[in-house]
């Protein structure tokens, strides 16, 4: 079954702080490697800022919440929030070929998701956003 690890807060900027580092320590305490914890960071960075700038139309009690389980090396994480629907595997990727001043701007962030997770998946349920990303941070996997 693995390690379980779960958090959740009102979508503001200093929680993502917080739970970016309540999964940091969760990964180290894990032994997942120094490299794959940079990555997760900078993924639920992303994604989460992405939630408190983009996903709430008024103010009003919404949450974000970051759950993970390790079993194995294996990095399953799940990001929940109960703003606006929104896919981001439909969002299509930037191109990369062009320069930065020629290519659109947005984009990256989620395209960078996209890359340096193995699985990224998505599903609106109970009018709730559900986007879950998977990791192989094992020997096997270390590589990636």
């Amino acid at each position: 079954m693995g390690q379980h690890f779960s958090c959740r807060l009102p979508p503001t900027p200093s929680n993502v702080g917080v739970l970016i580092s309540g999964v940091e320590s969760f990964l180290h305490a894990n032994g997942i490697p120094e490299n794959h914890q940079h990555l997760f960071a900078l993924v639920l960075d992303e994604v989460l800022m992405n939630i408190v700038s983009y996903g709430f139309k008024a103010d009003g009690n919404h949450f974000m919440e970051v759950s993970l389980t390790v079993a194995q090396g294996l990095v399953r994480t799940e990001v929940v929030d109960d703003g606006i629907a929104f896919n981001p595997l439909l969002s299509p990727d930037p191109d990369t070929t062009l320069g930065v001043e020629d290519r659109e701007i947005g984009g990256l962030g989620l395209f960078l998701v996209k890359k340096l997770m193995d699985k990224v998946e998505y599903e609106r349920r109970d009018n709730l956003n559900n986007l879950k990303f998977t990791k192989d941070c094992s020997a096997k996997g270390a590589s990636s």
